[in-house]
């Protein structure tokens, strides 16, 4: 049986609700639990983080390399030209935990991509403006929770970061996974 429009929405919008929760929720013990990772895994945390990365890219390229019936250099490049991206922030980030933080927020504009296009479509520019915009104010809401835990603090890097490994996957859905047509 189809769920109905209404409560489609309701669940994906409780579902962001209570992933966003679990992240603020989180921030004041993610530290703890890094370190202990990190230890277990012999030091090499940051090594298992891009090998989890690698994964998922890859994953995802064989995805629209062999699923998807239409064939463009266009999308290959732009994928590439995306995770690129996406590579160079997690390269250059230099804490670990944030480097957490760009898969959870990538994770967001997954599920944010699944409840707007509830109303709007798939192809709507709204859908990825206002998803956009919820990936860097929820970033931003996160940076301001960290200033006011202790040892932790607020940067606007950070808060760059968060929103753009939500809008890179925002991006890759939109230009990448869903089948060409053009923006509405």
């Amino acid at each position: 049986m189809r769920m109905r429009k209404t409560n489609l929405r309701r669940f994906w919008w409780t579902i962001i609700t209570l992933y966003i929760l679990f992240t603020y929720a989180s921030l004041g013990v993610m530290p703890a639990i890094w370190s202990r990772l990190n230890a277990f895994l012999g030091g090499r945390g940051v090594i298992a983080q891009y090998i989890i990365y690698s994964l998922v890219g890859i994953s995802v390229f064989m995805y629209i390399l062999f699923f998807k019936k239409e064939k463009s250099i266009t999308r290959y490049f732009l994928f590439l030209l995306f995770i690129g991206i996406f590579f160079i922030m997690v390269k250059f980030e230099k804490n670990p935990g944030e480097k957490i933080h760009m898969a959870q927020y990538g994770l967001l504009g997954v599920l944010l991509y699944n409840a707007l296009k509830i109303e709007s479509g798939s192809f709507s520019k709204n859908l990825y403006l206002l998803g956009s915009f919820i990936c860097l104010v929820v970033g931003a809401v996160d940076e301001v929770i960290q200033w006011i835990l202790p040892n932790r603090f607020f940067t606007w890097h950070d808060v760059f970061i968060n929103g753009a490994s939500g809008i890179i996957a925002l991006l890759v859905i939109r230009f990448n996974i869903l089948k060409e047509a053009k923006l509405a």
